[in-house]
Formats: C-alpha cells, structure tokens, sequence
C-alpha cells in the first residue's frame, strides 16, 4: 500500500545517506525523527516567530506596558518620544501613537521591537519615588524585563543556532519570566 511504499522509499534513502556519510568519512547522529514510523520530518509543526513571538507575547507585552506606563503616569511621554523616531535604516517614521494601531502586523511588530527599549528608556527617565509608589525600582524591573524579551526576540530570528545561541535564548527567556512581575 501508499505506506509500504513509504516506508521502502525511506529505507532506500537512508541506505544512499549512510554510503555517502562512509564515503565522506563523516559520523551519522541518529535522530528520533529518523528511526521508527512515528512522523516525517517534513511534517512536524514548526512553530513561526510571527504567530509566536509576535503575536503571542509581543502584543500581550504591549499591552502590559501600556497599562505600567499609565499607573506610573508616562504613558503620555512614551507616545511623544514613540511618535519622534525618526525614520532610519529599514525602520519607518511612527505615524500613530502604538495602541493606537486598530490592526498590528507583522511589519509592524517588528518595527516595534526595533525601537520600544530605547522610547521606553527616555520615557523612564528621572523616576519619582512616593510613599505610594518606588518608581526607581520598578522603572529599572521594566527596562530589564522589556530588554530580557527584545534580545530574546532579536536572538530568535538567527536563521541557525548554535549551543551558544541556544543558551543565550534560555537564559533570556528565563530573565523575561523572572522579571514580567513588574507588571503584575
């Protein structure tokens, strides 16, 4: 049937890969995708940094932001410094202040995460600490989990990873979850 002649098929080119990984006196690493009938690599879920990253975090991240910047009373200064980016290399002029956008892109997103850290850094500037309120403190939780997420984002979109990549992204991760209860 259709899955016999699947499965013959796979032999045969893991019969073509293992001469040509002896021709080539390279050292074949086994894969669990590799062995067994459970799936075809080509058909595993990948996940996208779109949907994921995007999306997913980035948006509820902006909204979170938002509502921290409102309680602390500069969310009017992160839109006057959001709207003066200037327009540089591969990252356009804000027209609109960012929840103002009814619709976010992926375009837009990206174009977000290129410059949220440094608007947020100036609209974070000289903090005034209350009784009520310790914004030294929690200016400086904000600006390290926002940073934790924007190297974690940047890092994901490396075409491959290495081990090294691979610690810089767990260890980031691990930041942004430690630190998102600023928000909280």
């Amino acid at each position: 049937t259709k899955r016999r002649k699947a499965l013959a098929e796979r032999r045969q080119i893991l019969r073509f890969l293992d001469i040509g990984f002896l021709a080539r006196q390279a050292k074949k690493l086994d894969n669990v995708l590799w062995s067994g009938n459970l799936a075809e690599p080509s058909e595993v879920w990948k996940p996208d940094i779109l949907h994921t990253i995007y999306q997913g975090m980035l948006k509820y991240l902006i909204g979170w932001l938002k509502s921290f910047l409102e309680y602390h009373d500069r969310y009017a200064r992160f839109n006057q410094v959001w709207l003066r980016v200037p327009a540089y290399d591969g990252l356009p002029e804000h027209k609109k202040a960012l929840s103002s956008n009814s619709q976010m892109t992926g375009k837009l997103l990206r174009n977000v995460l290129k410059s949220l850290l440094p608007c947020l850094v100036i609209a974070l500037e000289n903090p005034i600490d209350t009784e009520e309120r310790n914004q030294t403190t929690a200016f400086k939780e904000c600006l390290t989990c926002i940073r934790y997420f924007v190297d974690f984002a940047l890092i994901c979109r490396y075409r491959y990873h290495t081990s090294e990549t691979l610690g810089y992204l767990e260890t980031y991760l691990h930041g942004f979850h430690c630190t998102k209860f600023v928000f909280a």
